[in-house]
């Protein structure tokens, strides 16, 4: 076509276009070939609703333990459903349909999904004492108590304190 257009030195585009009109049939004419069968070759659709599940981009992903699937930095929760009620380490087909909307497949049917809530942040255990208040109270408590002996009796070995100690809870001193 190019060549067609150099030639007949088409310059302007109602030019290109007048030369389009008077090449296209003759190019039809030298290289058009009848169909074998009459009819058209398409297939029609099952669904209409296969059009979205065929004209999108497909990317496979591995659930997470949280049913929770990561995509283009967005996070998708599985809905827990009749089939099957976790999907955790199943691989899932992530569509990313025209419109930009998301949908996750699985072995062929779309999972209902929601958006996630974000990443919650790695627990780390911090240093010093741990435990309930009650616990921190009834250690310093304790070692109140030994200190207390010490003081009045002098150095005590640890079966010696334990029993100080069983001996105070049951007297109550």
């Amino acid at each position: 076509m190019v060549i067609e257009l150099r030639l007949a030195d088409a310059r302007t585009l109602e030019q290109a276009q007048q030369v389009a009109a008077d090449y296209l049939p003759r190019f039809n004419a030298q290289f058009a070939v009848a169909a074998a069968q009459p009819g058209t070759a398409y297939r029609p659709l099952s669904e209409p609703s296969q059009v979205e599940a065929i004209f999108c981009f497909k990317y496979l992903r591995t659930v997470g333990a949280d049913n929770v699937v990561n995509f283009a930095g967005q996070r998708l929760q599985i809905v827990a459903e009749k089939p099957r009620r976790s999907y955790a380490q199943a691989r899932v087909e992530v569509h990313e349909r025209l419109d930009g909307s998301l949908a996750v497949y699985y072995a062929g049917t779309c999972l209902s999904t929601t958006p996630a809530p974000a990443e919650a942040p790695l627990l780390r255990a911090r240093k010093g004492p741990r435990g309930s208040p009650l616990a921190q109270t009834r250690d310093r408590v304790q070692t109140d108590a030994i200190e207390q002996r010490k003081g009045r009796e002098g150095h005590l070995n640890s079966a010696q304190t334990r029993d100080h100690i069983q001996t105070d809870k049951i007297t109550g001193h």
